[in-house]
C-alpha cells in the first residue's frame, strides 16, 4: 500500500472515530432532553392542581388531563424539532472530505463538542421557561404518530463509476408499516462529494404521521485500480529531453483525470540509462506504475550515436499460465517481443514471480531483471496466472435404517476428480424422520469455492420397518459365449434362517444391458420386503467372445483382368446370422504380375478370430503356339507325317506320359510353359 493510500486510510479511521464520538454525544443529549421533559411534565401537573384549588370554576378531570397532555405534547414536539435541527447541523458540520489534515480533524471535533454543550444549555433554559407557559386553548383531538426506526444501508462504489442507488430497511416500528408504504415519504441523501472517501447517508420523511428515526449509513468511494507502463524514451546529450508518456496496461482512467506525473531518476544531462518513475499520483487511484527507461546517448564527432555506450532495449512478455486448484503450480515462462537478444542469453538475468495465493482466482506474474552490466534495458509486460476450480464429480450414496434407530451419517462417492487433503467440500443433509417409515431425500451442496462440483444425483434415505428375517443372498456369477443362449441365473443363501426353496418365489434376477461381449450387472430384488430383509452380494454376468477360425481363399487372374471377388472358408466355429464379422483386404494390382497377400481381419468385437491369410496371383496372359520347321538331312518335303514335328501342348496343357496319372490341376508355383514344343527324335546330323 502506498503512502497516500495509508494516509487516506488513517484519515478515514479518524473520521469514523470522530463521528462515533459525535453519535454518542447526540445520544447523551437526547437522554438529557427526555429527563428534562419528564421534569417539566411533573412541574406542570403540580402547578395545574395548585391552580385548580384557587379557581371559582374548576374544569373537569378529563379536561385537565387533555390540556396537560396537549401542553406536554407541544413541548415535546418543540424539543424534538430543535433536537433534529441540531442533529442536522452537526451532520453538515461532519460532512467534510476525508482528505483534510489530521490537525484540522482534531480542531473540528473539539469545536463540535463545544457547540453541542452550548446547545444543551440553551435547550435546558428554554425548557425551564416553558414550565411557566399556559395553554391558550384545548385541542379538540390528538393524533397518535407511528414511531419508525430506519437503518440506512452502507454501500460502496469505485471512484469514477456511477453512484449506487441508496437503500434502507425498517428495523423497528410501533405500527404495521411496510417499506413500500413508507418509501413514498422517505428521501435519502448522500453527503456531497465524488472523490475517494466516506460520506454520510442521511434521510428525511415528509409525512408528519410517521415519527422516523434515521440511523445514518456510510457511502464509501473506493480507489480505482489502474496499472500504467511508462514508455521508454531516448535522446542525445545536449538535446532537449523528450516528453514522458505512458500507456494504460490494466484498468481505465476517468476522462479528464491526471493520474500521474512522471520524472527521470538521476541526472539526464549525462550519458546513461535512467528509470522513468512516478513523481506524483492521483489519490483517487490505486495506481501501479511500471517503470520505463530513459536512455541518454552520446554523439560521436560525426554526430552519430556512440554504439559502445548504448544498451539494447528489450521488451519481455510474461506468458499467461494456469493450473487447477490443488495441482502443482505450472512453470513460469516468457517470450521476447522486442530486442535483438536470444532468450537463452536473457534467461540468466530474468526472475519471474507469481503473486502469493493458491485459491481460485487470477494472480499477477511479474518479472525482475538483475544487473546485466549495461547490456540490456529490460521492460516487462506482466502476465496472469489463473488458478481454476478443481473438477469434482460425486454421487450421493443411498442410506437406510430401521424405524427407531439413529439415522446413518450421509456419505458420498467420488466419481471423478479428487479432494485435496484437509479440504471440506461437500455438505450433506437429509429430511429423514427416524420415527416414520418412508423414503427421504439426501441432498448435497458444494461449500468450497475452490471446487467445480458436479452432483449427479440426490441420495435416497430409506427408513424401513424392521424385517422379520434378515437374509444375505449371493448372486452367482455366470458366463456364456456370445451368440449362445443366456444361462439361467441363480443365487445361494449366505446367511439367514431360511431355505433357498423358500426364497425362490420372491427373488427376481435379470441380466442388464445388451448381449454383447463384456461384464453385465445382474439386477435383483425381493418382492416381499416386509417379510424378508434381503442383502444382496452382487454377481456379474460375463459374455465371452465367440471363437472362429477362417482361411482366406486363394485367388488368381490374368494381367489386365478385373480382380476376382475375395472369399473365405470358415474352418471352425460359427457366425451368428446377421453379424458382419470378416473383412478381406488385398493390395493386388490387376496390371502388375505378382503375388499379393489376402489379409483377414475381424471387424466385430464380439468375436475372437484365428485366421490364415490367402494369396492373390496376377499371372501373365498365355500366348498362342507358333509353327516351326526344322530341316533334317536326308528328309524331303514329302516326308510322312510320322517323321514331322508334332505340335506341342496348347494353352496351359502339358504332355503327360500314358503310364502316369493325369493331374487334376496345374502346379500353382510352376505354370505350364506354353511355348514349349515336343519334337520327335530324328537321325543325328553328322
Amino acid at each position: 500500500m502506498s503512502k497516500m493510500s495509508r494516509k487516506a486510510e488513517k484519515l478515514r479511521r479518524q473520521s469514523w472515530d470522530r463521528n462515533n464520538k459525535k453519535e454518542r454525544a447526540r445520544k447523551i443529549f437526547g437522554i438529557v432532553n427526555i429527563l428534562l421533559i419528564l421534569a417539566i411534565v411533573i412541574v406542570l401537573i403540580l402547578l395545574r392542581f395548585s391552580c385548580h384549588s384557587q379557581d371559582d370554576v374548576q374544569p373537569s378531570p378529563s379536561e385537565t388531563a387533555t390540556a396537560d397532555t396537549t401542553e406536554v405534547t407541544d413541548s415535546e414536539t418543540s424539543s424534538l424539532e430543535e433536537t433534529e435541527e441540531e442533529s442536522s447541523a452537526e451532520e453538515s458540520e461532519t460532512s467534510e472530505p476525508v482528505s483534510e489534515t489530521e490537525s484540522e480533524t482534531v480542531s473540528e471535533t473539539e469545536t463540535s463538542e463545544t457547540t453541542e454543550e452550548s446547545r444543551t444549555e440553551q435547550t435546558s433554559s428554554s425548557a425551564s421557561s416553558t414550565t411557566t407557559a399556559k395553554p391558550q386553548k384545548k385541542p379538540t383531538s390528538h393524533m397518535q404518530k407511528t414511531n419508525v426506526t430506519v437503518q440506512i444501508k452502507s454501500i460502496a462504489s469505485v471512484y469514477g463509476e456511477p453512484f449506487v442507488a441508496l437503500d434502507y430497511e425498517i428495523t423497528s416500528t410501533s405500527g404495521n408499516v411496510t417499506k413500500s408504504e413508507l418509501s413514498k415519504y422517505i428521501t435519502l441523501t448522500k453527503q456531497a462529494g465524488k472523490t475517494v472517501g466516506q460520506y454520510w447517508i442521511t434521510g428525511s420523511c415528509t409525512n408528519p404521521m410517521f415519527d422516523v428515526t434515521f440511523i445514518p449509513g456510510i457511502y464509501t468511494i473506493n480507489l480505482r485500480d489502474v496499472t500504467i507502463q511508462a514508455e521508454n524514451k531516448e535522446s542525445y546529450v545536449g538535446e532537449k529531453l523528450k516528453d514522458l508518456t505512458y500507456t494504460v496496461s490494466r484498468g481505465s482512467i476517468v476522462n479528464g483525470d491526471e493520474v500521474v506525473k512522471l520524472c527521470i531518476a538521476g541526472d539526464p544531462t549525462k550519458v546513461g540509462t535512467y528509470d522513468i518513475k512516478d513523481k506524483w499520483k492521483n489519490p483517487n487511484y490505486n495506481l501501479k506504475v511500471l517503470f520505463g527507461k530513459y536512455t541518454v546517448k552520446e554523439k560521436s564527432s560525426s554526430g552519430s550515436e556512440t554504439e559502445t555506450e548504448t544498451a539494447i532495449d528489450v521488451t519481455v512478455k510474461i506468458l499467461n499460465k494456469s493450473s487447477y486448484y490443488g495441482d502443482k503450480i505450472s512453470e513460469l515462462d516468457f517470450s521476447i517481443s522486442k530486442g535483438n537478444v536470444k532468450k537463452s542469453e536473457l534467461s540468466k538475468y530474468i526472475t519471474l514471480t507469481k503473486a502469493v495465493g493458491n485459491s481460485v482466482g487470477d494472480y499477477e506474474i511479474t518479472g525482475k531483471c538483475k544487473d546485466t552490466g549495461g547490456k540490456y534495458n529490460v521492460t516487462f509486460t506482466n502476465g496472469t496466472y489463473t488458478i481454476k476450480p478443481r473438477k469434482l464429480s460425486i454421487k450421493v450414496d443411498n442410506k437406510e435404517s430401521f424405524v427407531g434407530e439413529t439415522l446413518a451419517t450421509p456419505t458420498y462417492s467420488v466419481k471423478s476428480g479428487s479432494v485435496v487433503a484437509g479440504d471440506d467440500v461437500i455438505e450433506l443433509s437429509t429430511n429423514a424422520d427416524p420415527s416414520k417409515a418412508g423414503t427421504y431425500d439426501i441432498t448435497a451442496r458444494n461449500k468450497n469455492s475452490n471446487y467445480d462440483v458436479n452432483i449427479s444425483n440426490k441420495g435416497v434415505y430409506t427408513v424401513k420397518e424392521k424385517p422379520a428375517i434378515p437374509v444375505t443372498i449371493q448372486i452367482e456369477s455366470k458366463t456364456s459365449v456370445y451368440g449362445d443362449s443366456i444361462v439361467e441365473l441363480d443365487f445361494s443363501i449366505i446367511s439367514g434362517d431360511v431355505t433357498k426353496a423358500e426364497m425362490v418365489p420372491y427373488i427376481n434376477l435379470s441380466k442388464e444391458g445388451d448381449n454383447n461381449v463384456g461384464d453385465h450387472k445382474i439386477s435383483r430384488n425381493c418382492s416381499d420386503t416386509k417379510k424378508y430383509n434381503v442383502t444382496f452380494v452382487d454377481g456379474i454376468y460375463t459374455i465371452t467372445p465367440r471363437s472362429i477360425s477362417v482361411k482366406a481363399d486363394d485367388k488368381q487372374t490374368y494381367e489386365g483382368d478385373s480382380l476376382a471377388e475375395l472369399t473365405y472358408t470358415l474352418i471352425s466355429g460359427s457366425i451368428i446370422a446377421g453379424d458382419d464379422v470378416i473383412a478381406l483386404l488385398t493390395d493386388a494390382n490387376p496390371s502388375a504380375i505378382d503375388e499379393y497377400p489376402i489379409v483377414v481381419e475381424c471387424k466385430n468385437s464380439n468375436y475372437v478370430l484365428h485366421s490364415e491369410n490367402g494369396t492373390y496371383r496376377v499371372k501373365a496372359r498365355p500366348q498362342p503356339p507358333k509353327d516351326e520347321e526344322e530341316e533334317v538331312e536326308g528328309t524331303t518335303s514329302s516326308s510322312s507325317s510320322s517323321e514331322t514335328e508334332e505340335p506341342g501342348p496348347s494353352d496351359d496343357e502339358e504332355e503327360v506320359e500314358p503310364s502316369k496319372p493325369t493331374p487334376s490341376a496345374p502346379k500353382e508355383s510352376e505354370p505350364a510353359d506354353e511355348s514349349e514344343e515336343v519334337v520327335l527324335p530324328t537321325t543325328p546330323t553328322p
